[in-house]
């Protein structure tokens, strides 16, 4: 947008960063899905090189996300990698094709000299139509091929909606949802008990070995530091 200059950014951005003062962002995301050609591309660049040298000037110490851009090799080419701590994407399509999004960033970190954590802040199924149980067997195998996949952080899209008025039961934000929050009741769906327990069960544990079977089932085997 015309006005968003580089000293105006790097203003508003020490300015926000002085106003939290006392709550220091642990993380700041650049933005969230940039849309737009080759021009775009350039404008976007120079913004984030913008904002993360005013963050970083103003502490060092704060972890900056980029936008969802997806393997894109116009920003590698831009090198907007020199304005991240770490690269994230978003995906909705199934847990196979979040892999070769995935293999697709490594493979133009490598080509770029430019390896960081990679970060999926925002995954889930487009679940208008679907069963929970659908649902919940997809967060299973996100989560599990992400981490498997070597990724750093990871988000379930669709935590709370507020249905106050109670009606939203047929919305797409509903569907994402993982509660139930007719009225405001935040009644946990499947998907939301299997957040819970796949949080719980792999967060202190890593990928250590996948098995794939002649009949096609996959097995990822995860193991804490005591090899259980």
């Amino acid at each position: 947008r015309s006005g968003y200059t580089d000293k105006v950014l790097r203003e508003n951005t020490r300015k926000a960063l002085e106003y939290s003062k006392d709550h220091k962002p642990a993380m700041v995301c650049l933005g969230n899905e940039p849309h737009g050609g080759f021009e775009q591309v350039k404008k976007n660049v120079a913004a984030y090189k913008s904002v993360y040298e005013a963050i970083k000037a103003h502490d060092p110490s704060i972890f900056v996300v980029s936008t969802s851009v997806g393997p894109d090799e116009n920003y590698f080419n831009l090198e907007y990698y020199k304005y991240l701590d770490a690269y994230d994407f978003h995906t909705y399509e199934s847990y196979q094709g979040m892999a070769g999004t995935m293999q697709k960033y490594y493979a133009l970190m490598k080509k770029h000299n430019a390896v960081k954590p990679l970060f999926c802040t925002e995954f889930g199924l487009n679940s208008q139509g679907m069963s929970r149980l659908k649902v919940a067997s997809e967060l299973y195998k996100k989560f599990t091929t992400f981490f498997a996949e070597g990724g750093a952080v990871a988000s379930w899209f669709g935590l709370i909606y507020p249905d106050t008025k109670g009606t939203n039961a047929k919305s797409f934000g509903q569907a994402h949802n993982v509660f139930y929050c007719r009225f405001n009741q935040y009644n946990p769906k499947l998907d939301a008990v299997a957040y819970y327990h796949t949080v719980n069960d792999i967060c202190d544990k890593s990928f250590k070995e996948r098995k794939i079977y002649p009949d096609g089932q996959m097995l990822h085997l995860f193991e804490n530091k005591d090899g259980e």
